[in-house]
């Protein structure tokens, strides 16, 4: 992986791995995806709000980045990334800021 780190989510879309956020030295927004097929990994675009400790779905082709510590606190953030137009926007946020979750 191009940048090693922890506590980062990960899921699969369209036979590709996303890890997403994590910590290196702070709190990270970078998003890289592994692809199998070429045993190679790109960077798509950086998450809104760096985190770690957040959890990461995928629902209709959407990958949702949901709630984790971000600077000094827990987070609510919830962000959907849209793997087609590489962007990142802003959903409903968690009733209650939430860390190490699962989804």
């Amino acid at each position: 992986m191009p940048t090693p780190r922890g506590n980062a989510a990960s899921t699969a879309l369209d036979n590709k791995i996303y890890v997403i956020g994590g910590w290196t030295t702070q709190d990270s927004a970078v998003v890289e995806t592994y692809d199998p097929s070429t045993n190679s990994w790109s960077t798509k675009a950086s998450m809104p709000t760096p985190r770690n400790g957040l959890a990461a779905a995928v629902v209709n082709g959407k990958i949702y980045a949901i709630g984790g510590w971000s600077g000094t606190a827990t987070t609510n953030a919830v962000e959907v990334y849209d793997p087609v137009s590489n962007t990142w926007s802003s959903a409903a946020p968690l009733p209650v800021a939430t860390v190490g979750l699962g989804a």
